[in-house]
């Protein structure tokens, strides 16, 4: 008699308590709180995750999966066989936000026992968590930007040290360049989300990659730290559109940290970069400590930087001629050169097994004498690097015309820009457009789809190439000299030199194919000799030479000089002259201010 009362007054009780906290949740409007939309990874009106697994309203708003989540959170356990599946274990991220925002008891809701997340907490320890950014690989379309994830650490369970990586990613499955543009920006890909061994993952980025990462430590309380580590159990095995511009990696870091720092929500760009994630732990204050961990090549160039070249040619001849009895001589960075130069040569096999260690063995014997260390962590720091979509706007003649140019860049700089953070002239264009108006008409000058270039000085120890590539439709003059549009893919190799710290010479040879009404399809050939030097008062120049020649008949020569001056690292006012030359000489000049946000 006593049971039956109380199972019939139990659904009752939990009625009035659901009733009750969803009445008190809607008064202080929880439903507006950034960590809830961040939760929802929403806008405030719509959610970028469809998953019906992940979503529990029927019609969703931020308040109705609010009341959704609050009732589904009181459902009794005895509904679900596995009790893995009671909204309690698939949402704790959801459930500690209501307790700490209301102040409620963790017996507010029913008991369950939730085996698999217990086990997620016991084998991957979230005791500190980092965000770590692996630094941009322009001349790899997948790494082009740099990629950003979180990484644990801790004690498991079984009282050993773990390191987890947890990542969000997509895999490019399609070289037609007509289906990517159709899943980035329709129909979206099959987004992934991954927890695997911190070191396999840092090894592929560093040995695999030769890309840097930045490790931060985040700065966070007991009850941030356990929102994010209990949210990011929330998106295992949900079904996520992965859209290269609206909901990449990057933007489920952002929301992610959002619930780290609730003012990181308002903070949304257009296009959320890994690198605008790592600033955004600056602005807030959000790092405890940092670490940088560089890959051997970029070691190697920045050691370089730094080392007599006498020196530097010593180095190379202990590794190539086994002169191990010179490495007693060396100084400190000297040794680290050595070190990191036989590491590089060990991994193309340019020298064995046994000349390896025995160069190691070496070292270590001098290095134990002298306890010397250096801080390369700010060196080149991700936060100094400029932002990564800009805006410009200018004057430009064409010849006796005259246009007002406006100009777009979504993704990411310029070799006009300044590139003093990055390891290497380079540049980044990704829906990169510029258009000429006048009282007369409205022209495109300019629309790159993709465009990379990538110049790594060369030297003696890394032997690196630079590269070129790029696909856009530039308005440009053809075989007649008739400044028309023209849609090309092209590209190159060359070799970059640094002279000193501030200036580059660099030879590229340029081929593709091009299109356009007058010569239809034709093989285009442009190789380019240029320099960029950094001056002062903040500037930068660019001068270049290339002599075009269609179907291996040349055209004219094209002369260009690129001035900058960077008023402050996200602005910056420019002037561009270019000449071409044929029969006659043709003259096209611009100026113009650019923002970068």
């Amino acid at each position: 008699m006593i049971r039956r009362i109380f199972l019939l007054i139990l659904p009752l009780t939990l009625f009035c308590s659901e009733y009750a906290i969803v009445k008190q949740a809607n008064e202080a409007k929880l439903y507006e709180k950034n960590e809830w939309l961040a939760l929802l990874h929403s806008d405030g009106e719509k959610s970028s995750i469809e998953d019906k697994k992940f979503i529990l309203s029927k019609i969703f708003s931020p308040k109705d999966e609010l009341q959704a989540t609050i009732k589904a959170l009181f459902e009794e356990p005895a509904l679900y066989r596995d009790k893995n599946r009671h909204p309690q274990c698939r949402f704790p991220a959801r459930r500690l936000f209501l307790i700490h925002e209301l102040n409620l008891s963790d017996s507010v809701f029913p008991s369950v026992t939730c085996p698999d997340f217990q086990n997620y907490q016991d084998k991957a320890p979230a005791d500190t968590i980092s965000l770590i950014y692996a630094s941009e690989n322009v001349k790899n379309p997948s790494s082009m930007m740099g990629h950003t994830f979180f990484k644990y650490s801790g004690k498991n369970h079984q009282n050993k040290n773990a390191e987890h990586a947890i990542t969000f990613y997509t895999v490019l499955d399609s070289f037609n360049l007509i289906t990517l543009a159709y899943q980035n920006t329709v129909s979206g890909m099959d987004g992934f989300f991954a927890l695997q061994p911190y070191k396999d993952v840092v090894a592929q980025y560093l040995y695999r990659e030769n890309r840097n990462v930045w490790e931060y430590q985040l700065k966070l309380s007991d009850y941030r730290r356990d929102l994010i580590n209990y949210h990011i159990w929330e998106l295992k095995d949900i079904h996520m559109r992965y859209f290269f511009a609206s909901y990449n990696c990057s933007t489920v870091v952002y929301y992610i940290l959002s619930l780290a720092k609730p003012n990181i929500y308002d903070k949304k760009k257009l296009w959320i970069t890994p690198l605008d994630t790592v600033k955004y732990l600056y602005d807030e204050e959000l790092i405890k400590n940092s670490k940088l961990t560089p890959s051997t090549e970029w070691f190697i160039k920045m050691l370089q930087e730094n080392i007599d070249s006498h020196d530097v040619n010593n180095v190379k001849k202990i590794v190539s001629k086994s002169r191990y009895d010179e490495i007693e001589k060396l100084d400190f960075l000297s040794l680290e050169l050595l070190k990191n130069y036989s590491l590089l040569e060990h991994k193309k096999k340019n020298i064995n097994s046994a000349e390896f260690n025995a160069i190691n063995s070496k070292i270590e014997n001098i290095s134990s004498k002298e306890e010397k260390f250096f801080d390369i962590s700010n060196y080149k720091s991700p936060n100094k690097i400029p932002n990564q979509r800009q805006f410009g706007v200018g004057y430009k003649s064409v010849e006796d015309e005259k246009f007002l140019k406006l100009s777009f860049l979504g993704a990411s700089h310029l070799l006009g820009g300044d590139n003093r953070e990055y390891f290497g002239e380079s540049e980044l264009k990704i829906a990169d457009l510029s258009l000429l108006a006048n009282s007369n008409s409205l022209k495109l000058e300019n629309f790159t789809i993709y465009g990379m270039k990538s110049y790594i000085p060369f030297d003696t120890l890394t032997n690196d190439i630079s590269y070129e590539f790029e696909m856009e439709v530039n308005r440009e003059y053809d075989e007649n000299m008739q400044y028309k549009n023209i849609f090309k893919i092209n590209g190159g190799i060359g070799f970059d030199f640094l002279l000193g710290k501030d200036v580059n010479l660099f030879a590229i040879l340029n081929t593709g194919i091009g299109y356009n009404r007058a010569s239809k399809t034709h093989i285009l050939t442009n190789p380019q000799f240029g320099m960029m030097i950094y001056e002062v008062f903040n500037m930068k120049s660019l001068l270049s030479y290339e002599p075009i020649f269609v179907n291996e008949n040349k055209i004219y020569d094209k002369y260009s000089l690129e001035q900058n001056m960077f008023l402050s690292k996200n602005y910056k006012i420019y002037f561009n002259l270019q000449i071409f030359e044929d029969e006659k000489k043709y003259v096209n000049c611009e100026f113009g201010l650019s923002r970068l946000f």
